[in-house]
């Protein structure tokens, strides 16, 4: 199926390296024999470069390639049809089948297509299958999303843990007073069942009227994420998570359209548009995880502040600054193939200096009647 979708995207290959970053790279033949060249086009499992040292086009066979310039090749072909691809307006999973799997001494279990559920507690038919659609419909949004999110391979599922008691949550690695957590150790989501607006109603947990996921659906974006985490900066993996969590859902679907930045702001917890609490620019993309964890065990005060920058810094590179997101996709596309997160950020930088940057990211949400208070984080 990959051999079309090379065909399909050569000439715009061709055309796009003039516009996008391309790093030249160092490849390896089986036989080990190298050049430095940059990457110009994929087709009929072949690949074109452009030799450093001439600046001759050379046609490579992928085959005669080791496997890590095989794989980055068909990678780089996969982010050519990204750059082109639109974001959603909307996801939408109805209809999901939760299968009911035989109760344990441990608890209950229950499966969907690509989650299974554990609870020590028993759910009602109508809360598993309001708590398992959420689950589906982000994973479906992974999947139509144009960013390098990686699909469970066949018959794989994620895990989710759900607690009837908080101590329980916290005890298994939660954060303590999290309403979810996506454990790296466990690699599952941990929920309380006191976030998902459940009751206990004799023994069965019930549904209240109208329940909000807003939450839940940070920590899943984390689960199918979870690759991110080994090469992305904390600003990334949790901005985007932040993004998807202030999109407009119900329980079924996604909606993107519509979500304008002062929608945006507004949804990340300010309820307000003027002096909007956030963070240099220049320490949050150059922010490490073990700074972010620091801020939120000694100052919880400074999180928000933390979750709306990195939400903004996503939300602008995504949908302000570069066509169709194209620098963005490249930056984490560079990432994946293990670019450093200083190199990388040259990318998305184009040339400014940080302050230039500010300037544009500030001047940008001022246009959209959006003020920043940027307080001190240490």
């Amino acid at each position: 199926m990959r051999h079309s979708a090379f065909n399909a995207l050569y000439l715009y290959a061709m055309i796009l390296v003039g516009t996008t970053f391309v790093q030249g790279r160092t490849w390896t033949d089986t036989n080990g024999r190298q050049l430095i060249a940059t990457i110009q086009g994929v087709r009929n499992e072949s690949v074109t470069v452009l030799r450093e040292s001439d600046q001759r086009r050379l046609t490579l066979s992928l085959d005669q390639l080791i496997e890590p310039d095989q794989e980055y090749a068909k990678s780089w072909a996969e982010l050519q049809v990204n750059l082109r691809k639109r974001w959603p307006s909307s996801v939408k999973a109805s209809g999901i089948n939760v299968e009911q799997l035989p109760a344990s001494e441990g608890g209950y279990s229950y499966a969907t297509p690509h989650f299974r559920f554990h609870c020590d507690a028993e759910l009602s038919n109508r809360l598993i299958s309001h708590v398992a659609t959420i689950f589906e419909v982000v994973y479906s949004a992974g999947l139509e999303i144009p960013l390098p999110i990686k699909p469970l391979p066949q018959g794989e599922t994620h895990s989710v843990q759900l607690f009837k008691s908080t101590s329980d949550y916290e005890a298994a690695g939660a954060h303590p007073g999290s309403a979810g957590t996506y454990s790296f150790k466990r690699r599952e989501v941990l929920v309380p069942l006191s976030s998902l607006a459940a009751s206990d109603d004799a023994g069965v947990y019930r549904p209240e009227s109208n329940p909000d996921y807003p939450t839940l659906i940070h920590e899943i974006t984390h689960c199918i994420t979870s690759d991110w985490r080994s090469y992305s900066p904390v600003w990334l993996f949790e901005g985007f998570a932040r993004y998807m969590e202030v999109v407009s859902h119900s329980r079924e679907q996604l909606n993107f359209d519509g979500l304008t930045p002062r929608l945006a702001v507004w949804r990340s917890g300010n309820g307000s548009y003027d002096n909007v609490p956030m963070v240099n620019f220049e320490f949050m993309l150059g922010c490490s995880y073990q700074k972010w964890d620091k801020t939120f065990y000694n100052k919880p005060e400074n999180l928000r502040a933390q979750y709306t920058t990195a939400m903004v810094l996503v939300q602008y590179f995504l949908e302000i600054d570069s066509s169709n997101g194209e620098r963005f996709k490249q930056y984490i596309f560079e990432l994946s193939q293990g670019m450093e997160q200083q190199e990388a950020l040259n990318i998305l930088l184009n040339g400014r200096s940080f302050s230039d940057l500010t300037r544009d990211i500030v001047a940008a949400y001022q246009r959209e009647r959006i003020t920043f208070n940027f307080v001190k984080v240490d």
